[in-house]
């Protein structure tokens, strides 16, 4: 889950850092096509060291989903 929340993660989701600290990431607020993929480059990151780059939808609440570039 969660572990630490940065101010521009509450502004785009508008979670506070209570509600958001503990959840999953890719359950809670990655769009569902793409998670599959979010938790691909998650694992490729932890197998190999290197960073990976996605873009992946961003669930916001009232909004259209955003698509984001995660590093």
């Amino acid at each position: 889950g969660i572990a630490l929340v940065n101010p521009k993660f509450t502004a785009l989701t508008g979670a506070s850092q209570q509600e958001a600290t503990g959840e999953s990431l890719i359950d809670r607020w990655i769009a569902e096509p793409d998670r599959a993929r979010y938790r691909e480059a998650i694992e490729s990151v932890a197998r190999t060291g290197q960073p990976a780059e996605i873009e992946a939808g961003l669930v916001v609440p009232a909004q259209a989903k955003r698509i984001l570039r995660w590093t």
